[in-house]
């Protein structure tokens, strides 16, 4: 399928983007005077793809070396991700002191009620969790259950503050994995485990061949490693976000979701929805027509299993509602108006108007023409 670029975000509507991670995001140097500096290599040819391929972002580090998947859910819990990008910038030890403490330090709130803060960014990718994999021993067939149980938390708290969240999987070099094998058959297990509860960037796959120049030791990129990741997370990240198909969906049952407004989430819904053969209670799915490898979307329908409050029409990444949806329309009866876009967890698309109508299908008509041969001979008929 033929696809084209986007129109590029502005600084009216930038496309507000995080990253947060360990080293792989940030390190840290210890200058000669004693000073401490972050050093954000991947970050930084992350930004400067997506600025190039998908116009103005508004971008947010935040990078603590030896970050572990506790410490990670220790920050969703006592700040936001910008403010936790003012403690990166800061070189604080999050992973070792208590991310309140470490905010109070700086003099930044300390969130009470993790759950109902709304937070004005668009999508995150959290890269941790190979951390607690080489830091276990003894202990990582419990380390690594932990990995999940804090993931799943970390995961669920930041879609409810209105966030789209890239779980990137855990990553072993080859030397880690050939000193203790039972450590690379515990990564892969984790790593199904972590497919099964929502979105995950594979890594084995983005990576593709071990490649030995890209790494400092058997548990860090070196510059150039760092240089390439962010390269090839940034282009996964387009094509996930930033591309459209140039050809018109033609059908005979094609639906057609119209958005308000030139931010991330009206870009994400808006198109043309094709049926895909399957029933979901009764009523078809369809799916939005997009690029290989762009965020799947679909339009579907839920009975009352959810309860009487959630039977309706979905617009989201997941037929089975196992992730929160974008929009809802309640009732059996797929209507053109009247879709909530602040429920299911994302209260941040509460100004965007969405409108499904169907689209009428094409029927190619033919032209005949006749001669004027044919017209003499149906005038000496009817004289």
């Amino acid at each position: 399928q033929a696809c084209a670029m986007a129109a590029p975000y502005t600084a009216e509507c930038p496309f507000r983007f995080a990253v947060v991670g360990d080293s792989w995001v940030t390190e840290v140097d210890v200058l000669p005077d004693g000073r401490r500096q972050p050093k954000s290599l991947s970050a930084k040819a992350l930004k400067d793809v997506l600025q190039q391929r998908m116009g103005h972002v508004d971008f947010t580090v935040a990078g603590f070396p030896g970050l572990t998947t506790w410490a990670m859910h220790d920050i969703c819990t006592s700040c936001t991700l910008r403010h936790a990008a003012t403690l990166s910038a800061g070189c604080y030890s999050v992973g070792r002191y208590p991310a309140a403490s470490q905010c109070e330090l700086e003099g930044l709130p300390v969130i009470q009620d993790p759950m109902s803060v709304i937070e004005d960014l668009d999508v995150a990718v959290v890269l941790v969790g190979s951390n607690d994999l080489l830091n276990a021993g003894t202990y990582i067939d419990q380390w690594s259950e932990e990995i999940l149980w804090n993931l799943k938390p970390v995961r669920a708290t930041l879609r409810e503050r209105g966030i789209e969240v890239l779980i990137c999987s855990l990553y072993l070099s080859e030397e880690s994995k050939h000193e203790d094998p039972y450590r690379e058959v515990v990564r892969k297990k984790m790593n199904r485990k972590l497919k099964r509860h929502g979105e995950v960037i594979d890594l084995d796959s983005l990576f593709g061949k071990y490649d030995p120049a890209l790494w400092r030791d058997g548990y860090h990129l070196n510059d150039m490693g760092c240089d390439h990741f962010g390269k090839l997370l940034g282009h996964y990240l387009v094509r996930r976000f930033g591309q459209f198909p140039t050809a018109h969906v033609n059908g005979k049952d094609i639906l057609q979701v119209h958005c308000d407004g030139a931010h991330f989430m009206p870009r994400l819904l808006a198109g043309s929805y094709e049926p895909i053969g399957k029933m979901l209670c009764g009523k078809k799915v369809y799916k939005k027509s997009g690029c290989p490898g762009s965020q799947d979307v679909f339009i579907f329908y839920c009975d009352s299993r959810w309860g009487r409050k959630w039977k309706g029409w979905y617009i989201g990444p997941d037929v089975h509602l196992r992730r929160s949806s974008w929009a809802f329309h309640p009732g059996a009866s797929l209507g053109i108006d009247g879709w909530w876009t602040h429920g299911r967890g994302l209260p941040r698309c509460a100004s965007t108007r969405v409108r499904v109508t169907r689209k009428r299908r094409q029927v190619k008509c033919k032209r005949i023409v006749l001669s004027k041969s044919y017209w003499e001979q149906k005038a000496l008929r009817h004289g």
